[in-house]
């Protein structure tokens, strides 16, 4: 799956999808300039996602920055999350 959304990191190392698109199936990498240009295209949402397994993408780079987020979805009452398997800037600034 894959979700667009804002990086933020929260107290204790936690990082996290703000403003987050719907999830939506992963059709296609993130490998090409046209799928990183429509990525950056989509308005925000209203999701919010824990992200896992996040260190090895360095976010410290990318905080406050909108990112394109794909890995599998976890869904849970206390809070959905992603395993994060792809993790690629679409924007320096997330308005």
């Amino acid at each position: 799956m894959e979700s667009v959304g804002c990086l933020a990191e929260e107290p204790k190392g936690t990082w996290v999808l703000t403003d987050a698109t719907e999830p939506a199936v992963a059709k296609q990498p993130y490998t090409n300039e046209a799928a990183r240009k429509e990525a950056a295209a989509r308005p925000l949402g209203t999701q919010r996602f824990t992200l896992i397994a996040i260190s090895m993408f360095n976010p410290d780079a990318l905080r406050s920055h909108k990112v394109a987020a794909k890995g599998l979805l976890i869904k849970d009452p206390a809070g959905n999350r992603i395993n994060v398997t792809s993790l690629q800037p679409v924007s320096d600034s997330c308005k």
